[in-house]
């Protein structure tokens, strides 16, 4: 369960949170006197479907003008405008190894020799739905720049500050 709260009041070894747009159901389905796991991080506001959506629009034209697949330039893309997730440590893999065949995106920063090998390190990468709207704002900032040097025609100023605009409706309508 995910849910939007605010501290209400911070006790000795109490805390007393009251939660927003909470589903009734599922806390139904808490059991008094029982263990649970909480992990209190700041909210932030995820982006919108319809970003996403012009997102994955401009990059499937930017392969097209590039000569490459959308998969490609969503990689790109990510590794140019996207955020470094500062939650996981770096990985070091041998230098051999295929990293494109890793789950995630990760983005190189390093090489190194350990005992007479070589090794490669890498800082990974959130994908676009890990991203907070700020994150995927910049990311869609970035796309859109990398499309216009192509003179691929983007939606005008207005409507990509409309398309942003509607996070903030999206948000509003949660609350």
């Amino acid at each position: 369960m995910e849910s939007k709260c605010q501290i209400v009041s911070i006790l000795s070894d109490s805390l007393v949170i009251q939660l927003k747009g909470a589903n009734r159901h599922e806390l139904e389905t808490l059991v008094k006197d029982t263990d649970y796991r909480l992990k209190l991080v700041k909210w932030t506001e995820k982006r919108s479907l319809d970003a996403n959506s012009y997102s994955w629009v401009l990059m499937s034209k930017i392969a097209d003008a590039v000569g490459s697949s959308k998969e490609e330039i969503y990689e790109n893309m990510l590794r140019s405008y996207g955020t470094i997730d500062d939650e996981l440590p770096p990985i070091v893999v041998h230098s051999s190894a295929d990293i494109s065949k890793f789950q995630d995106h990760y983005l190189w920063f390093d090489s190194r020799e350990i005992n007479g090998k070589k090794f490669d390190c890498y800082l990974r990468i959130k994908g676009s739905s890990e991203m907070t709207s700020s994150e995927f704002s910049h990311f869609l900032d970035g796309i859109i720049f990398e499309a216009k040097n192509l003179g691929i025609e983007v939606m005008t100023p207005d409507q990509i500050a409309e398309l942003k605009a509607r996070w903030n409706d999206e948000i509003n309508l949660t609350k």
